[in-house]
């Protein structure tokens, strides 16, 4: 996981904590877990239309 995605579900975590208090950490790893992979099918998603596109692909996608 890069600083990136794990920022980003230290933040998901601490708002699902505290919105769902009564939810167990597993839960919500789960959700954060679903949310990192949702979000990386979007990212490989782009990969393919930049690579069609003959344009760079990020470096911190690689």
């Amino acid at each position: 996981m890069n600083r990136k995605s794990y920022l980003y579900a230290a933040r998901m975590t601490d708002m699902l904590a505290n919105v769902i208090p009564s939810t167990s950490w597993e839960k919500v790893e789960e959700v954060i877990a679903t949310t990192i992979q949702h979000e990386g099918i979007h990212q490989g998603q782009w990969y393919v239309a930049f690579k069609q596109a003959e344009k760079p692909i990020p470096k911190e996608w690689v």
